[in-house]
């Protein structure tokens, strides 16, 4: 039922990613080799109607919900249903934030917008490096296993 990580895999992950600070990235104060970096580039990578579908799923509201449905995650992106979720609620508000400012939504203000704030703490880990370790989380994964794959992690972690 574990999982098993290889140095390659995630030495892969990490360099694939900027490790500047979360809020950071969000709010848009970092750059990417292309360009600037407002959110995810696996959430920047998708459809437009993909995106806005995302959005409203993962918002904190619907986060809390009880019947929340990861199962509506993976079907937008099977393969990033872990890493969408854990931005989500690890980065909230944030996460919401970048995501509205990818869809061009410049009236939402943050500061209305509610999370559990975890990028405001003196965490020792820098959010750039705990999402590439999501992401070689998720690869790891064994979509083949019924059961205990990358779905349900995200599940457990809402």
């Amino acid at each position: 039922a574990g999982i098993s990580i290889s140095s390659d895999t995630l030495a892969s992950a990490t360099a694939s990613v900027s490790t500047r600070n979360f809020k950071a990235i969000s709010l848009g104060r970092s750059r990417h080799e292309d360009g600037a970096l407002n959110c995810l580039p696996e959430f920047a990578r998708l459809d437009l109607s993909q995106q806005i579908s995302l959005f409203e799923l993962l918002s904190f509201s619907k986060l809390r919900e009880w019947d929340f449905n990861v199962f509506d995650i993976s079907a937008i992106d099977e393969e990033n249903t872990l890493l969408f979720v854990a931005w989500a609620i690890i980065g909230s508000p944030y996460s919401q934030f970048a995501m509205a400012k990818q869809l061009g939504q410049s009236n939402l203000q943050l500061s209305h917008l509610e999370g559990y704030s975890f990028a405001d703490l003196d965490m020792k880990i820098e959010f750039g490096t705990l999402f590439s370790y999501l992401r070689a989380i998720q690869k790891d994964y064994k979509p083949s296993n019924p059961y205990h794959n990358a779905i349900h992690a995200a599940d457990v972690v809402q």
